[in-house]
């Protein structure tokens, strides 16, 4: 599954994939290594959950990690954690303009990740403020109205 890890305030982000994950923790594979005791949201872009995770074993390109808290990402996430928001959006962006790059149509990739113009309606009240979040907004509306 596609996923994102995130330091606390959310500007240290990478994609990953989840191996495997249960209630209680996840197996990742990162493209860097990760420290072990260090403490990272893991964001789950296929169930639009998030996690505040430690890191509890690291090995090559894999970490495993145990779930502090979760959440769902939706509408109104209290200010701190509003970047959870914004990484969602902007992973489900990326994987957007991969489907469009291999010949998919806007709309159907659009389809494909789960996003729709009603989404961007509901979160955008939440980008106010967060320049990364307003424009990650206003480039998925130009992608819709092309």
């Amino acid at each position: 599954m596609a996923g994102v890890i995130a330091d606390s305030n959310g500007e240290d982000a990478t994609d990953c994939t989840i191996l495997d994950m249960n209630a209680r923790g996840a197996q990742i594979s990162v493209p860097e290594t990760l420290h072990t005791g260090g403490q990272i949201y893991l964001l789950d872009t296929c169930n639009r959950a998030a996690y505040l995770a430690a890191v509890v074993w690291t090995k090559d390109d894999r970490a495993g990690l145990a779930f502090l808290r979760g959440c769902t990402v939706k509408r109104g996430m209290p200010p701190g954690l509003r970047f959870l928001s914004r990484l969602l959006l902007e992973a489900k962006l990326r994987e957007i303009d991969r489907l469009i790059a291999n010949g998919l149509s806007v709309g159907l990739a659009f389809n494909s990740v789960g996003l729709a113009e009603e989404h961007l309606h509901q979160i955008a009240p939440d980008a106010t403020g967060d320049e990364k979040f307003e424009q990650a907004v206003i480039y998925a509306r130009r992608l819709l109205n092309k």
